[in-house]
């Protein structure tokens, strides 16, 4: 039996680790900054009036407070720049969470695109050997990515039955034109399925869904 390619022989179809939260900056920092401005914007649509509402009300009170306890004078001004500090706060610290869910959920999104995106373009330069696309639970798009995985090892299986049925043809080698043809396309088949020329004579009993590893993002 054809013995499965070593992990260290195979060069996988895209990043084996996601290192970073940006796989596509451009798309992760255009959605994610539209989420984030929606957001603080509904937010200011409150806190702007809000805070015209306490700039007169804070008015009304120290003018108060001058003419009939002007002690209180300071417990406003604390409160009042308490309450502008807890209001920028926040401000920010709602923009900055919803950056970050933003990126990370842009992430769950682009990532098995990407994934599936590289792996058709190895495809497309007859790498049939590299390792199905595995992506991480959290992530979106499992089931496309199962559909994916079910069509990459059918054409897998094909191109071994054409192998085998290539292999059983015998041409009459003084015929040099069919004879040269038939080894090109031996070759190119061999190439694409990653296998060795004296590995040849055992692909009878290879499967290449046993000897595909997988690939993480």
């Amino acid at each position: 039996m054809l013995h499965p390619i070593p992990l260290d022989k195979v060069k996988p179809s895209s990043y084996q680790s996601r290192q970073t939260r940006f796989i596509d900056q451009g798309f992760q920092l255009k959605y994610t900054f539209f989420v984030s401005g929606i957001v603080l914007l509904a937010i200011a649509c409150v806190f702007i009036p809000s805070f015209y509402f306490l700039n007169e009300n804070y008015k009304i009170f120290t003018d108060i407070a001058y003419e009939y306890a002007p002690n209180m004078v300071r417990h406003l001004d604390r409160e009042y720049g308490g309450l502008i500090l807890i209001a920028s706060g926040t401000f920010v610290a709602v923009g900055a969470f919803f950056f970050i869910l933003g990126l990370k959920v842009t992430a769950k999104i682009i990532a098995p695109i990407h994934i599936i995106t590289n792996h058709l373009r190895n495809l497309s330069r007859g790498r049939w050997f590299d390792r199905p696309v595995r992506i991480r639970d959290t992530d979106e798009f499992q089931d496309l990515v199962d559909a994916y995985n079910y069509f990459y090892h059918s054409f897998q299986k094909a191109i071994s039955r054409d192998l085998k049925k290539l292999e059983k043809i015998h041409v009459d080698p003084a015929d040099r034109d069919s004879f040269f043809a038939l080894q090109e396309m031996i070759s190119e088949k061999k190439q694409q399925l990653n296998i060795a020329e004296d590995n040849l004579t055992q692909l009878k009993n290879h499967d290449p869904s046993n000897t595909s590893n997988e690939i993480s993002a």
